[in-house]
Order: structure tokens, then C-alpha cells, then sequence
């Protein structure tokens, strides 16, 4: 089995359309969905079985990284948090990739809105921000 480093992995958000790497990203952790089941049981059972409904709950995807309040797509993801798309009425949650580093490289596709953004400056540290990011669509497992 390979083991593969962490190194080069990137968080992408969709903005004007490109995805574009989201700059200093320490960590990514996707939180899968979950799927879906029912309770199966009969008067007759002493077994709780059960089988799945079809549907799958969105996880999440959460990231930390050095706050830089310059970089181009830091102000974005403060944008999109402030400001979400609005189309035709409807809010419009961001295309996202996590570019896994693995060689060749995997690419797992979602759709999401920010949830939270916080900050944290700890004295003799770099100033950090996170992110969590509810998926709202299914996404692409690999």
C-alpha cells in the first residue's frame, strides 16, 4: 500500500467561474456525508434491522490557514461569507475542490456555503484562520 504526504494538497473555490487555490492552507479535513437509513422491525422482530433510503447528508469541510487579509482569495472567502450569491432569487452555493496530493493527483469535487470563519492571533504565532464549509450538494467521493 502507498503512503502518500500531505504536502500539496489545495483547497480550490470557485471565483468569477476558475477555481483558484485558496492561499496558506495549513490543513484540510473532509468530513464525508453521511448515508441515510431506516429502521426496519416487525412486531415479530427482536432485531432492529436497517436499509438504506437512497439519500445522503452532506458532511463538511473544514481548513485552517494563515490569515492574510491581502491575499486575493482570503478576501474572497470573507466576500462570499458577507455576500452569497444571489441569482435569480436563490442563493447559490460555490463549486470546491480538494486537490488531494496523491500522485497522480485526486480531485474531490463539492458544493458548499461557508458556515463559520474564525480568527486567532496567539502571541509568538502566525495570525490563523479557519473555515467550515457545509456541503450542500452530493459530493464526489474518491
Amino acid at each position: 500500500m502507498n503512503a502518500y504526504s500531505s504536502l500539496g494538497t489545495l483547497l480550490k473555490m470557485s471565483i468569477a467561474s476558475v477555481m483558484t487555490t485558496v492561499s496558506g492552507v495549513r490543513n484540510v479535513e473532509f468530513d464525508a456525508p453521511e448515508k441515510e437509513l431506516y429502521d426496519v422491525d416487525g412486531l415479530a422482530s427482536t432485531f432492529l434491522e436497517q436499509d438504506f433510503s437512497g439519500r445522503t447528508k452532506g458532511g463538511s469541510v473544514k481548513a485552517e490557514m494563515f490569515f492574510d487579509p491581502a491575499a486575493a482569495s482570503q478576501q474572497a472567502l470573507v466576500a462570499e461569507f458577507n455576500s452569497p450569491t444571489l441569482t435569480s432569487g436563490m442563493y447559490v452555493a460555490p463549486s470546491w475542490q480538494v486537490v488531494w496530493s496523491a500522485s497522480p493527483s485526486a480531485t474531490q469535487a463539492f458544493v458548499g456555503e461557508i458556515t463559520k470563519q474564525s480568527r486567532k492571533a496567539e502571541r509568538g504565532s502566525p495570525l490563523i484562520a479557519n473555515i467550515e464549509i457545509a456541503i450542500t450538494r452530493k459530493p464526489t467521493l474518491i
